[in-house]
């Protein structure tokens, strides 16, 4: 056989395969649902990110065991924002250009508002988690959030504190980024509504190594009470600064130390603290999907999930209730607007008009290093 002739042949053969690729690739792009994911995988933020990618993992992996959707596998095209907005656009136009997914999680406020405008030019459903921005649903109707706000965990934290502390004075220690401002100004002003007037306000760095000077100044004012809004290791390095200090008063914070690895790093100073957030205590699931919840992400990391994986799982449980609601003629983001409440592992789950999903919310105490109840 000449050389011409095998060199022809194997042409020939490179040419079929890759015609049998290109059909197969076809058939299977049909035969799949793809979620598009925009997360915090590393830089700053990342211990919320990879949260998240768990518990969407989790729920992924369920949905295609019991069958997909229609039959369809649910595919994740993942990309990382490192907490930053312009990672993030650039994240979004990738995903839209390679394979349009039917939806995109997003995560962190100051990426979810930057993704909000292409959001609306490309009718893409942004379902943000993690993301406490108090106005983030109104930049877009295309725009969805499963995450406390700064707005109901402010009013949900002030209540509290009135009813049960009576403070007279109260200091708000904050970080000085998109999350830590809008609390800031949510707190304030339910505290403002609760007769709570007198406020000292100190900011500070996420990535600042010595908060001595803030901290010291609010302790200086002989404030009753000291909230913290943070998260990750600076919302930990605030309570101990405080409690290193010798802060006496009482402690509270957002929803960022129920995460067991911040309140691990905040240690003994989180002891008697009070917490604003849902009705989730993965040490005492309840039965059903929290308790299913639980027992799988044990199997797999060895720990008790965090409310980030939590989140995660509803967020993608709640874009595929929509996806199968979708197909009796209305579109996605119609889908869930309309969505009858489901049982999430954060509780009974619900999109109200401002396409924010609802959930129930408490106030808790850090005791023995871990978070309880309320006696």
């Amino acid at each position: 056989m000449s050389k011409k002739l095998i060199g022809l042949i194997v042409v020939t053969l490179v040419a079929a395969a890759s015609i049998v690729m290109v059909l197969r690739g076809t058939r299977n792009d049909s035969e799949i649902v793809r979620i598009g994911t925009i997360l915090p995988l590393t830089e700053s933020a990342s211990i919320l990110g990879k949260g998240v990618r768990e518990g969407i993992d989790i729920a992924v992996e369920e949905v295609n065991a019991a069958g997909g959707i229609d039959g369809k596998r649910v595919v994740l095209q993942a990309e990382d924002s490192k907490n930053d907005p312009k990672e993030g656009v650039s994240a979004f136009q990738k995903l839209m250009a390679i394979n349009r997914p039917v939806a995109i999680i997003t995560e962190m406020s100051s990426v979810s508002k930057a993704l909000a405008p292409l959001a609306d030019r490309n009718e893409m459903v942004l379902f943000a988690t993690v993301t406490a921005s108090p106005n983030l649903t109104k930049m877009s109707k295309w725009v969805f959030r499963n995450y406390y706000s700064t707005q109901t965990q402010g009013e949900a934290l002030a209540q509290f504190l009135v009813k049960e502390k009576k403070p007279n004075k109260v200091g708000i220690l904050y970080l000085t980024d998109d999350y830590g401002t809008a609390g800031l100004e949510e707190l304030k002003r339910a505290l403002n509504a609760q007769g709570i007037n007198d406020i000292v306000m100190e900011g500070y760095a996420k990535d600042a190594t010595d908060i001595l000077a803030p901290v010291t100044k609010i302790k200086a004012a002989n404030v009753d009470v000291l909230c913290v809004i943070a998260y990750d290791e600076a919302l930990a390095r605030a309570f101990r600064e405080a409690r290193e200090l010798g802060f006496k008063g009482t402690l509270c914070t957002y929803t960022g130390l129920a995460d067991p690895k911040v309140l691990g790093q905040a240690g003994a100073s989180a002891e008697g603290a009070y917490v604003a957030m849902a009705d989730y205590d993965p040490s005492s699931p309840k039965a059903g999907v929290q308790a299913n919840f639980v027992k799988r992400y044990q199997e797999i990391h060895g720990s008790l999930p965090s409310h980030y994986p939590a989140f995660g799982y509803d967020t993608v449980m709640t874009i595929i209730r929509g996806l199968k609601a979708e197909k009796k003629g209305s579109g996605l983001r119609e889908a869930l607007v309309s969505m009858v409440p489901f049982q999430g592992v954060m509780g009974s789950i619900a999109i109200n008009s401002n396409r924010e999903v609802e959930f129930p919310q408490t106030v808790r105490i850090v005791r023995n290093g871990s978070i309880k109840p309320i006696d």
